[in-house]
């Protein structure tokens, strides 16, 4: 399951406090209603000059100057803001007017959809079957992405989905649980002891829901603490998960929650921001919450254990892998005589349930990272954003060995992308950072 991100307005803060020109863009939810001329989007019939036509998931696809010269002439401002693969070939990165995909691992990237809509999050259960938010309308395909249809909305903009099925999913729309039984067409809510910001299945019955983001301006009503609870039921009754205690429990902070069948569960509890950083606690329950353990932990002054002062993305693998980003402002600076920064970016991860952490500094790479998705220990992607308004700043990458070196596969507006090896490395400690 991809979490949306629900520091976003903390995080604006945080990192300008940090003192960097650049911001990255972070999943949030939209409002309004999509343009009825784009309720339907075939990558083939998009026009010659504006898309490149996607063969079956598992064929070739077109190289990365063909995706780059149709993504680049549809609208003067497009990025890459989420990835997601369903193992490790078949994939898709998406961001503001376009939807990508790869039937080769990344090798080559076709454009799927071009259009109006800023995709914030995706979701998908296999090659043909997937689900893409958008700011102002939910995305749907059943054809590995020949079509992506406009599928329907629960009465406000869908934040996030998690799919269990072709048919069967759940979704978020403001603070609002609703289950869908033929693939988002229609939805139906879901009671809910809480207002919710952030959900997750293992089957049809049987799930977790976290309380919405207490830092967003508004919230009614005021909710108390930081909120977890479990259903086997699909919502018919519903039972609180008691949650590890933090500095700032006694306020409803957001959570990045993710699940592995039958039971395994990975927080991330996002808290108050300090100078340069924001305090975090990212635990792990082998029980469904029963019980937990901290995996690694930034809890406001700074420890170098941590892969950041910021938290990033969350990449959960299975029971006993999982990958989160950490990001450092100040990291971007240049070295001065009397300090070393460290890099701005580091990608953390458990391969054994939490029991050793270890991160790696990735030095020659921006802080302003947006995603990350692995598919097995070893194999992942990223996509990051050096700038918020210019084009062609956007690229993917890859990893083969964990995160421990990454490989620049395609940049969003060049035409001929060289291929970039970018190393990584034990983090040093940075003092401004934490």
């Amino acid at each position: 399951m991809k979490a949306q991100y629900a520091g976003l307005p903390l995080l604006l803060a945080l990192l300008a406090a940090c003192g960097s020109k650049q911001q990255p863009i972070i999943s949030s939810a939209g409002t309004g209603n999509a343009q009825a001329n784009q309720a339907s989007v075939s990558a083939s019939s998009l026009g010659s000059a504006s898309a490149v036509d996607t063969p079956p998931a598992g064929g070739p696809l077109p190289a990365p100057a063909a995706a780059a010269t149709a993504a680049n002439s549809a609208e003067s401002r497009q990025d890459l803001r989420t990835v997601l693969f369903v193992d490790g070939n078949r994939g898709w990165v998406a961001g503001a007017n376009l939807i990508l995909a790869t039937g080769d691992g990344g090798q080559n990237w076709a454009v799927q959809y071009l259009g109006p809509q800023v995709i914030y999050h995706l979701d998908a259960i296999d090659a043909l079957h997937a689900w893409a938010v958008g700011e102002h309308q939910l995305l749907r395909t059943t054809d590995g992405g020949r079509n992506w249809q406009a599928a329907g909305e629960p009465g406000a903009p869908v934040e996030a989905v998690h799919f269990l099925s072709a048919s069967v999913g759940y979704g978020v729309a403001a603070g609002a649980l609703y289950q869908t039984r033929d693939g988002g067409v229609t939805w139906h809510p879901v009671a809910t002891p809480i207002p919710v910001g952030g959900q997750c299945f293992v089957n049809e019955s049987t799930g977790w829901i976290v309380n919405v983001n207490g830092f967003t301006a508004g919230q009614s009503p005021p909710q108390t603490g930081t909120r977890m609870f479990t259903t086997t039921s699909a919502g018919q009754a519903w039972r609180e998960v008691p949650l590890p205690q933090s500095s700032d429990s006694g306020y409803p902070l957001p959570q990045q929650l993710q699940c592995v069948a039958p039971g395994v569960l990975w927080d991330l509890v996002l808290g108050s921001g300090y100078a340069g950083g924001q305090g975090y606690w990212f635990y792990r329950s082998p029980d469904g919450g029963q019980t937990w353990q901290e995996v690694v932990a930034n809890p406001g002054s700074g420890n170098p254990r941590a892969p950041g002062p910021v938290a990033g993305a969350l990449s959960t693998v299975n029971g006993s892998t999982a990958y989160l980003s950490g990001m450092c402002g100040p990291c971007s600076l240049p070295p001065t005589p009397t300090s070393t920064w460290p890099a701005p970016l580091a990608i953390g991860r458990t391969t054994d349930a939490g029991a050793t952490w270890q991160n790696f500094s990735i030095r020659d790479m921006p802080y302003t990272l947006n995603d990350i998705a692995f598919v097995d220990p070893n194999t992942g992607w990223l996509v990051d954003q050096r700038s918020s308004v210019a084009v062609g700043e956007s690229a993917i990458l890859t990893t083969r060995d964990g995160g421990r070196t990454w490989n620049r596969q395609f940049t969003l507006g060049a035409p001929n992308p060289t291929p970039t090896r970018h190393s990584s490395a034990t983090p040093s400690s940075c003092s401004t950072c934490y």
